[in-house]
């Protein structure tokens, strides 16, 4: 059978019939157009597609359910979700848009259905938020729009969805907007109540998707938080910690029983205790000591104060009592603090180095008083040893005259030789006050100091009595010392009479001799002390010992613990002056009860040892000849040396000044063969003067005379072989032999 082509027109003919038709079906005149048999036709037609979209609208519910399954972050699971709800004939294209948390501001958008040349397609391109009618579906959780293009004049997208209903439907979740769902469906099921059903169905699930996405999302961010809070405690506990181990100053935390809590290394290390020791302690250690070194009770310990009254506590100084038996001085802080068993936080600084430096500082300081007075007494005693000596030398020089005058059976005789004796027993007392003020002229050698002592033992054994045994322990090569031996015997036997008077019946005193060097580190605090090699020589008693209020006065000149007239308090004050004037020092260790010891430290000196010259005692008063200048200004002093001198056949020319001296020495005519002079004078000294005469007579001789030489014969005082002196007062045999000796012999 052929079957002609239709024409055109006849096409158009059917067209408009069919379109005819249409348009009466759907103004509800189906059964007049179609008849019964047709509409029950067209109700099955439209009852199967109906069926079919439903199908593919379950399809689509259960394609997203999977990938709600799936998918963990919200931007895949929307772009994955439109994908799948136009992938089969339910829905022609899908929207979907997501709101930042609490707001409807759009932060994403997926979109499925369109061509790339849709302005959809272009709106996402150029990252704008497409209009969907969101402000609808904020009011209301599903829109239906059943002709867009007339309903959404205004929305760029509705001309291009003629003929298409919209379906929009936020996606919330316990009252929680996530976003919105819209998608473009055929007119015939946008009104229908199942497929709206099914919609909202749709929209919801992936609104409880979205909801616990958005919880799982907080719960990550939560834990991450909490990570890297924990991380942050962590590294900030692991500062402080190091830093709470490393802080210098000692730190600790007590709670209500005085239990230690925490402690650093730095207290631990104060307190002598292990690390362990000093964090787990029960108690407070109970040894506390004051500021002033008297005990203090562990209620007044800075922590319980603080911790009593409620208030910070500083800068208090506290002795601690270590368990080696060590004090150690702390500066302590103390603060309340509100840390579960945390009660008082306490941080402590050692102190105990400042503490000995500032003892150390007041000790230089009074020692430095204590120089001071030495020096100007010295001073004070040598002016007056000065004029007492002129006096005594006129004393004895006229007593021994008078001596010479008068015959042993006089009554005279007696007087004069109490006079004498007086008198000698007055200079014994000057030289110790000179020896005190090391003033005296002193003439040194070098000599093996157990040597000198042992010529002294027998001696000393009769000083002390039967009763104190003498005991010498000299030391093994011991070093030679240069002092003038007549000042050792002062020393030993000043101290051996002191230590004798300290016993009380039998006892003992032991001298001790040994070589010792001394270094800065072992005299810290000593002004006087120079570091060096020295000979040490220790005399020690175990008589009744002596006080610190005495030892604080040991060596001032007169003061004495004997009664009045058994001592004159100058004895250790010519011992200190003769140690000071040889460039050594002394220490002295002396309880009440035990004893003392007496520690002297002279210089070595590197010489070798010489045998001092033997002086023979002469049989008779020298005299002489030749002329002698006599410079003198002491009046009385000046006419018995010239009586004493003319009395022995010498030539005198007196002169009462320095100018007088050096105008006589000029203007006599003979030969002058000696200057004797006084050291000290006004205008010019002795020194000086011999030094003028000289210029002029290079043999004239010299001997210089003196009470006090003040160090202007020497810098030390000290004289060598060509320097000749004799000191005052002085006997008529004494100046006579002097004078002899310098002279030379007849």
């Amino acid at each position: 059978m052929t079957t002609t082509k239709p024409t055109y027109e006849e096409l158009e003919q059917r067209c408009s019939v069919a379109e005819g038709q249409l348009a009466a079906i759907r103004a509800g005149q189906a059964d007049a157009i179609l008849g019964e048999h047709g509409l029950l036709v067209l109700r099955l037609a439209e009852a199967e597609e109906k069926a079919r979209y439903i199908k593919n609208v379950l399809l689509t519910t259960r394609k997203v359910s999977h990938l709600i399954a799936q998918e963990s972050e919200p931007e895949a699971l929307i772009k994955a979700a439109c994908a799948a709800l136009t992938a089969t004939d339910g829905y022609a294209t899908a929207w979907i848009a997501l709101y930042a948390p609490g707001t409807h501001e759009v932060t994403a958008v997926a979109a499925a259905g369109f061509e790339l040349n849709d302005v959809v397609y272009q709106i996402l391109q150029n990252q704008q938020n497409p209009p969907f009618c969101l402000a609808r579906t904020q009011m209301h959780d599903l829109v239906i729009l059943e002709d867009p293009a007339t309903q959404c004049a205004g929305c760029p997208l509705a001309v291009h969805n003629n003929g298409r209903a919209a379906l929009a439907h936020s996606l919330t979740f316990d009252n929680q907007r996530y976003g919105v769902l819209l998608v473009y469906t055929p007119l015939l099921f946008a009104t229908d109540a199942e497929a709206q059903r099914l919609f909202a169905g749709l929209a919801n699930e992936l609104a409880f998707a979205l909801h616990k996405m958005a919880l799982e999302a907080r719960r990550r961010a939560t834990e991450q938080e909490l990570k890297e809070t924990l991380e942050a405690l962590q590294t900030s506990e692991l500062k402080l910690r190091t830093l709470f181990n490393l802080l210098p100053v000692g730190v600790s935390v007590v709670d209500e029983a005085d239990r230690v809590q925490e402690s650093n290394p730095a207290l631990a290390k104060m307190l002598g205790l292990p690390r362990q020791e000093a964090t787990a302690a029960a108690d407070i250690p109970p040894q506390f000591l004051g500021a002033d070194g008297s005990p203090l009770p562990p209620e007044e310990f800075p922590t319980n104060v603080a911790w009593r009254e409620q208030r910070s506590i500083e800068n208090v100084e506290v002795g601690v009592v270590t368990p080696g038996g060590e004090t150690v001085w702390m500066n302590v802080c103390a603060t309340p603090v509100a840390f579960a068993d945390w009660r008082v936080l306490t941080t402590v600084s050692d102190i105990t180095q400042r503490r000995q430096a500032e003892a150390e500082r007041e000790a230089l300081r009074a020692e430095l008083l204590q120089v001071q007075k030495m020096e100007s007494i010295g001073r004070l005693a040598g002016g007056v040893a000065h004029d007492f000596n002129n006096m005594l030398s006129v004393i004895l020089g006229n007593t021994e005259l008078a001596l010479a005058r008068v015959t042993q059976g006089e009554a005279l005789w007696s007087d004069l030789q109490e006079i004498h004796k007086a008198t000698q027993r007055s200079a014994n007392l000057t030289r110790q006050l000179l020896a005190f003020a090391r003033k005296q002229v002193i003439m040194p050698q070098v000599l093996d100091l157990n040597e000198s002592i042992g010529h002294m033992l027998k001696m000393l054994q009769r000083l002390i009595g039967a009763d104190i045994h003498l005991v010498c322990m000299p030391g093994t090569a011991v070093w030679p010392v240069n002092i003038d031996p007549t000042q050792i015997d002062q020393i030993l036997v000043n101290l051996c009479l002191n230590a004798r008077d300290a016993i009380t019946g039998p006892g003992h005193i032991i001298i001790e001799t040994a070589n010792v060097v001394i270094t800065a580190e072992h005299s810290p605090g000593y002004t006087d002390v120079r570091p060096g090699e020295y000979v040490q020589l220790i005399v020690r008693d175990d008589g009744c010992g002596m006080s610190a209020e005495v030892m604080a006065n040991l060596f001032e000149p007169f003061f004495t613990t004997k009664e009045i007239g058994k001592g004159t308090g100058l004895g250790l004050a010519t011992v200190y002056g003769i140690v000071r004037q040889n460039d050594g020092f002394i220490r002295v260790v002396s309880q009440p009860g035990k004893g003392a010891t007496f520690y002297i430290y002279l210089p070595r000196h590197t010489a070798e040892v010489k045998a001092p010259p033997q002086e023979v005692p002469p049989t008779a008063v020298a005299s002489g000849q030749e002329t002698i200048l006599l410079a003198e200004d002491e009046p009385a002093m000046l006419e018995i040396l010239q009586t004493i001198l003319e009395g022995q056949g010498y030539r005198v020319l007196p002169a009462a000044s320095p100018a007088t001296a050096l105008q006589v020495g000029q203007e006599y005519a003979g030969e002058l063969d000696l200057l004797i002079t006084d050291v000290i004078m006004p205008e010019m000294n002795g020194r000086e003067l011999a030094q003028n005469l000289l210029n002029r007579n290079t043999r004239l001789k010299v001997l210089f005379m003196s009470g006090y030489t003040a160090d202007i014969l020497t810098d030390d005082g000290a004289l060598d072989d060509t320097i000749h002196f004799i000191q005052k007062p002085f006997s008529v045999s004494d100046l006579a032999n002097k004078v002899r000796t310098v002279l030379g012999a007849q």
